[in-house]
């Protein structure tokens, strides 16, 4: 394994003092322009990178931000929608030279806590994107305790920074589609119910359903296609028939669009299915999934852009909302 290049070899070559180099590496004044131009190109020639230990000992930035997610690693690849917002946020990282650490904690609160602290205390990164909270999140007082910038996604908390969808107009573009096409018999299958989103999510589309003549039928699943499958079949076995099924992610809705089928119901010819999150998995089920389309990688590039600016002392009370369009497809019945 090649020895790592470090300042003092770069002085050594070039016949100036480490401060110099320093200098020059860190755009600090001190040295003329001729001579930042020299060192970064030779620091690029011979692949020197900062280390991130000596930066944060130095006071300076890690050049990392973090998220802590509360998911099972194992079942992380099964849903589509975290790969892409991290997808999107790496797009604005790699132009800005910062790395993304990733922990997956499952529901190990005090693993996430601990993983927080340590962050912090090492100087580690320079913020975190939060997932999945709540208005009442207990993570936020601690990210305050350790003074860590941190910008939220999916949620909001007060002036708090953060980046989400609009449910209520969501729920009304859903709501909208059902009533064109005639569907007034809707059961809802929403996704863990102590989440903001998902609370969300129900008052947009109860409000709606009160103000347009909907009868909506709201159970609760885990966002697992075996969840789906369960809920519809439960829902079939007390003799109903919903007109249309509308699940709060996509792999809810492949689950109930297993469980209709299993159960002899035609799509969309009996019932309609729409999900609430557009992916590949929408796109490929059989038949396509009418699904709305929030753009997570959008999501991400807005978050990362965001936590960027408040680390570098922009205004921390910026809220960004990500506007959604339905897409859709076979599964929703088309009105004749």
């Amino acid at each position: 394994m090649s020895k790592r290049v470090t300042i003092t070899d770069l002085a050594r070559e070039l016949g100036l003092a480490k401060s110099a180099v320093s200098y020059a590496l860190n755009d600090q004044p001190g040295v003329s322009a001729q001579t930042r131009a020299r060192v970064k190109a030779l620091a690029r020639r011979r692949g020197w990178h900062p280390s991130v230990v000596a930066r944060a000992l130095a006071g300076g930035r890690s050049a990392a931000i973090g998220v802590v997610l509360r998911r099972d690693p194992a079942l992380l690849g099964e849903e589509p929608w975290y790969p892409l917002v991290l997808a999107g946020m790496e797009q604005v990282l790699l132009e800005a030279d910062v790395t993304l650490m990733l922990r997956m904690v499952g529901d190990r609160d005090d693993m996430a806590r601990r993983t927080y602290r340590q962050w912090a205390e090492e100087r580690r990164v320079d913020g975190v994107v939060l997932f999945d909270g709540d208005t009442d999140d207990a993570r936020l007082p601690l990210l305050r305790e350790l003074d860590l910038p941190y910008v939220l996604v999916g949620f909001s908390h007060g002036d708090d920074p953060a980046v989400l969808g609009d449910s209520v107009a969501e729920a009304a573009t859903i709501g909208q589609a059902l009533v064109d096409c005639g569907l007034t018999k809707v059961l809802f299958i929403g996704g863990l119910v102590e989440l903001a989103a998902e609370k969300r999510r129900r008052a947009g589309l109860t409000q709606y359903a009160v103000a347009h003549g909907l009868d909506v039928q709201i159970l609760d699943g885990d966002y697992t296609t075996q969840s789906g499958r369960a809920l519809v079949q439960q829902v079939l076995a007390s003799g109903s028939i919903p007109q249309a099924v509308v699940c709060s992610n996509d792999l809810m809705a492949v689950g109930a669009l297993a469980g209709l089928r299993a159960s002899g119901i035609d799509v969309p010819g009996q019932t309609s299915l729409i999900a609430w999150d557009d992916s590949i998995v929408s796109r490929t089920a059989l038949p396509p999934l009418t699904a709305l389309n929030r753009d997570p990688m959008a999501f991400g590039r807005s978050a990362a852009r965001l936590l960027l600016a408040i680390t570098q002392g922009s205004p921390t009370s910026t809220r960004i909302v990500q506007p959604a369009r339905l897409i859709v497809r076979d599964s929703l019945r088309q009105v004749s």
